[in-house]
């Protein structure tokens, strides 16, 4: 399973997902899109200014996979949270 089919898997339930929520859709979106970048930024901020860059893998991964299932989840929920009147 190749990283491009994730990333339609996380659309594709970011879109059910956001009609069954409704307008309620954009909020949750915006607390998955944090879920995904947080970690992310974290890591960066950790690696550049407190440690030394390498010696965090296993977060780094971590924080990849969260990028990369959350982010399109939560776009997702935000753009049509936002058309429906979020």
């Amino acid at each position: 399973m190749g990283i491009f089919s994730i990333i339609l898997t996380a659309l594709a339930i970011g879109i059910v997902a956001a009609f069954v929520l409704g307008r309620f859709a954009f909020r949750v979106g915006v607390v998955f899109l944090l879920l995904g970048v947080g970690p992310m930024a974290a890591l960066l901020v950790y690696e550049t200014c407190f440690y030394k860059t390498g010696d965090t893998s296993a977060y780094g991964m971590l924080s990849t996979i969260a990028f990369i299932l959350f982010v399109p989840f939560g776009l997702i929920l935000i753009a049509i949270g936002a058309l429906r009147g979020g």
